[in-house]
């Protein structure tokens, strides 16, 4: 008899394990149609404020002002009017930056810049800004705001011209991030408390009610 009750919890833990995975499967194939259905990145910006096109966000963010007056302190300190656009912002500081200036001389413009960004993306996205100088022989980051890039299977980009003198050419380059896939988040939880339920709920499924069948 204690046989059969045994087979019986084997089977049914057998099905919840089956469940769980079958829910957690189809969420995450859910979540990679949404975002790789193509127009998404544009189509998602319903769900947060401003704009998910990385295109719209970069030249908003180039032809914006910076909005504050600031002075960088360097060898012969420069003063940056609270009308200069972000894109003016970046090529100065990455002229500086060339010249051997650290970027931390520019923390208090990155962090105008970071909050201006944060405006006009959609919140739906994680948004990454760069500033990369182009040669013939090198390609190397100036900028980085936020410093480390979002970790994301896929991103949408866009890229303008902060000044090009044939020989270097100075590149601010904007990525969208979706974020992880929060939905994946809840599912699990739910199943987990479904779980944890129907283990409380049967003795015979509940490992800690010092109940054992014996052959």
């Amino acid at each position: 008899m204690s046989g059969s009750r045994r087979a019986d919890c084997s089977g049914q833990l057998a099905l919840m394990d089956a469940l769980v995975f079958f829910l957690v499967a189809v969420t995450v194939s859910s979540a990679l149609l949404f975002y790789s259905a193509p127009g998404q990145e544009a189509g998602v910006a319903e769900h947060g404020q401003g704009t998910a096109d990385p295109g719209d966000v970069l030249q908003a963010l180039m032809h914006s002002s910076i909005g504050c007056e600031m002075t960088v302190y360097v060898e012969i300190p420069r003063h940056v009017s609270g009308e200069m656009e972000v894109s003016q912002c970046l090529l100065l500081e990455a002229e500086t930056v060339l010249a051997g200036v650290p970027r931390s001389a520019f923390d208090e413009v990155e962090d105008a810049v970071a909050a201006i960004l944060d405006s006009i993306c959609s919140q739906v996205f994680d948004p990454h800004l760069s500033v990369w100088l182009f040669t013939a022989v090198v390609s190397k980051e100036l900028i980085s705001i936020p410093e480390n890039e979002p970790v994301s299977s896929q991103k949408f980009g866009a890229s303008a011209e902060l000044s090009n003198t044939g020989d270097e050419i100075l590149l601010a380059q904007l990525l969208l991030c979706p974020p992880a896939f929060p939905e994946l988040v809840d599912v699990v939880s739910c199943d987990l408390d479904l779980c944890s339920g129907i283990f409380a709920s049967s003795p015979e499924l509940n490992p800690r009610d010092g109940h054992h069948d014996e052959y």
